[in-house]
Parts: structure tokens; sequence; C-alpha cells
């Protein structure tokens, strides 16, 4: 098991997606896709590397300060 210097706690660290050999207009399309064609999806969070990559939430009342009972990941 590899030891890890940091784990997110209250906040997660951040990185552009590029740093990690993603596309982000391919992501902002899936996005867009689905807030289109997946009406119960609120929120794409992507996280690589332990760096959260791709955030984006439906609306304020789905944004990252609102609880969720979450299903799945």
């Amino acid at each position: 098991m590899t030891a890890r210097d940091y784990w997110p706690t209250a906040d997660w660290r951040t990185a552009d997606p590029a740093d990690h050999h993603l596309d982000a207009p391919h992501l902002d399309r899936a996005w867009d896709y689905l807030r289109a064609n997946v009406p119960h999806i609120n929120s794409l969070l992507i996280v690589r590397g332990g760096y959260l990559v791709y955030e984006q939430y439906r609306d304020e009342a789905s944004g990252a300060a609102v609880p969720r009972n979450t299903k799945s990941m």
C-alpha cells in the first residue's frame, strides 16, 4: 500500500484537467449531454490522482455546499 502525504478532508486539491491528460472541452460536452439527457443528475465531479480536476453543478440548489445523499460514485 502506498503512503499518502495528502487526503481530502475539508477540501480537495484541484488541478487543471490537462495536467492529468484530460480534455476540458470534452468534459464540458459530456456535462452538457448529461444535463440535457439525465434529469436527475445534479453534479459531476471528476477526481484523478487525488486532485479534483472537474466540478460542475446544475444550479445553486445543487452546489458544493448542499449536502447530498449519494447513491453511486
